[in-house]
C-alpha cells in the first residue's frame, strides 16, 4: 500500500521559507540562488531582487559573512510568498482508491472540487507533492477527471488513513466469501470482497446444460409411437423423446383367389412392412351371371321341350 508521500525540504535545520527569507536578505547568497533552486532548496520561482544583491555584496571571506550579520538584523524582512507545492514526477504508477475520493484543481484543501472518484476506480498516479497530495487522472463513467487528491486523511480518532493502494496490493486484497457451484439447470454464484475497500462483487456462472446420451431405444411401427430415452451424464436427468408412428407403406396389389367358372376371386393390398392387409377387392367369375342365367333357361327349356315330346309318344 503506498504511504504518505509527505517532503521535508530542508537545508540543515532551515525549511525552504527560511532559506529563501535569508537569500532576500543577504545578497551574498544572491549568486548561489540557481544552485539553491536545482537542489530543491529553494521554490521554482523564488527570485532575489537587485536591490539585495547591490546593498549586500558577496563577503570574501568566513569573517567578512559574519560580520555582514550584524547589519542583515536591521534590514526589514522580505514579505514571503506563498509558494506552490512542489511535485515529484517520479511518484507515479496505477493505484486504486480504496474509499471514494474528491479530486481538487490544486494540491490545497481549499481547492475546487473537480469530480468525484468511486472506491475500487483504477486511477493512473503522474505526479506526487510535498504537501501530501497526488496528481492523478481517471475515468468515471465516461468522463475524464484530472486533478489533485490527498494521499491520506485523518479519522475521528487522530489516526492516519490512506486513502489509495496500488493496484497490485489491490487484487490481492480480495476474498472469495461465498462460491455456488452452477449445476445443469441452475446458475452459480461467486461473492468476493476487497478487504482494503470493503466492496463486494458478486459473479454470476452460466447454467452447465444437461449433457445427454442415449440410453434406450424402441423404433415405432406402422401403427405405433417409438420411444428414445436419453439420460444427462452429470446429474442423471432423463429426457425422453417420441418417434411417430411410421404408417403403412402400401404395395402392389396381389392376387389372394383365383376366381372360378362360377365363383368370384379376390385381390388384396398389402403394407411392404408390417404385411397389414390394407384393402380387398373381388375378382369376377370366369363365366358372367347373366350367361349362366341364360344358360338354365335354356336348359330348362330343352328339359321342357323333351319331356312334352315323351308325353306325346306315350298318348300314341
Amino acid at each position: 500500500m503506498r504511504l504518505a508521500m509527505q517532503y521535508s525540504i530542508s537545508a540543515g535545520c532551515l525549511t525552504v521559507a527560511q532559506i529563501e527569507t535569508a537569500v532576500a536578505q543577504y545578497g551574498a547568497f544572491a549568486p548561489y540562488v540557481e544552485y539553491l533552486r536545482s537542489a530543491g532548496l529553494v521554490s521554482p520561482g523564488f527570485q532575489v531582487s537587485s536591490s539585495s544583491q547591490s546593498t549586500n555584496p558577496a563577503p570574501s571571506n568566513p569573517s567578512a559573512a559574519s560580520g555582514s550579520s550584524t547589519d542583515a538584523s536591521s534590514q526589514t524582512p522580505a514579505k514571503e510568498e506563498q509558494r506552490e507545492p512542489a511535485e515529484d514526477p517520479s511518484i507515479s504508477g496505477e493505484d486504486v482508491p480504496v474509499k471514494e475520493i474528491t479530486v481538487v484543481e490544486k494540491p490545497n484543501d481549499s481547492a475546487e472540487s473537480v469530480g468525484t472518484i468511486p472506491a475500487g476506480t483504477p486511477v493512473t498516479v503522474t505526479a506526487g507533492t510535498d504537501n501530501g497530495y497526488m496528481k492523478l487522472e481517471a475515468t468515471v463513467n465516461g468522463t475524464e477527471i484530472t486533478g489533485y487528491a490527498p494521499v491520506s486523511v485523518t479519522n475521528d480518532d487522530g489516526e492516519t488513513v490512506e486513502l489509495f493502494a496500488t493496484d497490485v496490493d489491490y487484487e490481492v486484497a480480495w476474498e472469495e466469501t461465498k462460491n455456488v457451484e452452477p449445476t445443469c439447470e441452475d446458475e452459480g454464484i461467486i461473492v468476493r470482497l476487497n478487504a482494503l475497500s470493503e466492496i463486494e462483487e458478486e459473479e454470476t456462472i452460466p447454467a452447465l446444460g444437461h449433457d445427454y446420451e442415449e440410453t434406450s431405444r424402441t423404433e415405432p411401427t406402422c401403427t405405433e409411437d417409438g420411444e428414445i430415452i436419453s439420460t444427462c451424464t452429470v446429474c442423471g436427468d432423463e429426457q425422453i423423446e417420441t418417434v411417430p408412428a411410421l404408417g403403412h407403406d402400401e404395395g402392389e396389389w396381389a392376387t389372394a383367389k383365383d376366381a372360378g367358372v362360377f365363383t368370384k376371386g379376390l385381390r388384396e393390398l398389402r403394407c411392404t412392412r408390417d404385411d397389414a392387409v390394407l384393402d380387398t377387392e373381388e375378382i369376377p367369375q370366369i363365366v358372367p351371371v347373366w350367361a349362366v342365367v341364360v344358360g338354365c333357361v335354356i336348359v330348362a327349356g330343352v328339359v321342357a321341350l323333351i319331356f312334352v315330346v315323351a308325353s306325346e309318344r306315350k298318348r300314341k
